[in-house]
């Protein structure tokens, strides 16, 4: 599998997990405590990978 295949793969993964935080949030199943904390651990490794997908791509690989 390609590396950028597997970033975006990866991506996608933790966007969907955030949405799945933000839907349970909206419903009334977790708290903003929860809320906040879950995001930030999701918005940390999302913006590493982020970056390493725009360094691969400007690599040219």
């Amino acid at each position: 599998m390609k590396p950028i295949t597997k970033i975006i793969g990866t991506i996608v993964l933790i966007l969907a997990v955030m949405v799945y935080t933000v839907y349970n949030y909206s419903t009334g199943r977790t708290d903003f405590t929860f809320f906040v904390v879950a995001m930030a651990l999701l918005a940390y490794p999302l913006v590493g990978m982020v970056n390493q997908l725009i360094r691969v791509l400007r690599d040219g690989e």
